[in-house]
């Protein structure tokens, strides 16, 4: 859908899951401008697995296991994802991570300046007093920033023109 909205956009995507991954493979074959991406986020790169491969593929969820094991899955950093592509200029990120935004979040607080638009479905309900929003609250709380909540996404379009704007006071 991006891809087709914005032809000449980059468009990195990221599925932890082998049978979500195959599917989003099939899904942009032929398309130059999507890259897949076998990985999971987290706050800093890492190996990380399945919590419970038998729930159903829009559900699960993973945890850090730190080490090359069994079923071990490569997880990424945002940071080094803007890494990889210096040449590509943010736009968007869309976070769907069933609880993980605890520790995506948790790590360097600039990078979500650097998209003008977050798009993040997030998981305290699936996860009671885990507080896995409390990261995402606390940086984006410091960002020049407007939230638009739709169905189970928060929309936060960000003002950030530079990493110095991040926790200035707002002057609207």
């Amino acid at each position: 859908f991006l891809a087709s909205l914005f032809p000449k956009a980059l468009v990195v995507a990221l599925e932890p899951a082998q049978d979500n991954f195959d599917l989003l493979r099939r899904n942009t074959a032929g398309c130059k401008s999507i890259v897949p991406v076998q990985a999971g986020v987290w706050d800093k790169s890492t190996w990380s697995k399945i919590v419970d491969a038998k729930a159903e593929s829009f559900a699960y969820q993973t945890m850090e296991c730190g080490a090359v094991e069994p079923g071990a899955i490569a997880a990424v950093a945002v940071p080094g994802l803007l890494a990889r592509y210096p040449d590509a200029a943010p736009l968007l990120v869309k976070i769907d991570v069933e609880g993980a935004e605890e520790v995506i979040f948790r790590g360097d607080p600039l990078w979500p300046s650097k998209f003008p638009l977050l798009i993040v479905e997030l998981h305290d309900w699936l996860l009671p007093h885990r507080r896995t929003i409390a990261n995402f609250l606390a940086c984006v709380s410091r960002m020049p920033c407007d939230f638009v909540l739709r169905g189970e996404n928060v929309f936060i379009f960000t003002r950030a023109e530079r990493a110095e704007d991040v926790g200035a006071p707002r002057s609207d």
